[in-house]
């Protein structure tokens, strides 16, 4: 069957079927509060969670800064205890080379004294070379 001009078929969803309960269609001024509602709680749900995250992030950085104190304070503990340990060692030198030396033990902190001098000073001088982009560690030259 074919409609005429003007003339709608037949609709076979009735308005019942669409608003049943006799509603009315919904009323378009009325459907934004809501969904403005909606729009702002996500906004601020958005915003909460914002300043939540940025709340964590400074927890969890004074945390690290917490944990690296304490790393940092323990280092420097051993690397205290390490030169105590060094130095007794030394003063075992100076102790046991003065006894080969029949009680000379003013010649022996002489002897072990320039010893250490001259390994720190070569040390120290390697270390410079290699600050200054002379060389690396096993004194090759590393220039281009």
């Amino acid at each position: 069957m074919v409609a005429k001009r003007g003339h709608e078929p037949p609709n076979p969803i009735s308005d019942e079927m669409i608003h049943p309960s006799g509603s009315q269609p919904p009323d378009t001024e009325s459907d934004r509060l809501p969904l403005l509602r909606l729009v702002r709680g996500l906004v601020n749900d958005g915003m909460n969670l914002v300043r939540l995250e940025v709340r964590m992030a400074r927890l969890e950085v004074g945390e690290r800064l917490q944990r690296f104190a304490l790393d940092a304070s323990l280092s420097a503990t051993g690397a205290a205890i390490v030169v105590i340990g060094v130095l007794v060692f030394v003063e075992f030198l100076v102790i046991g080379l003065g006894v080969l030396l029949d009680g000379r033990y003013w010649l022996s902190s002489l002897i072990v004294g320039l010893v250490l001098i001259a390994v720190g000073a070569g040390i120290a001088w390697m270390g410079v070379r290699r600050f200054a982009g002379g060389t690396d560690a096993s004194g090759a030259d590393d220039r281009e």
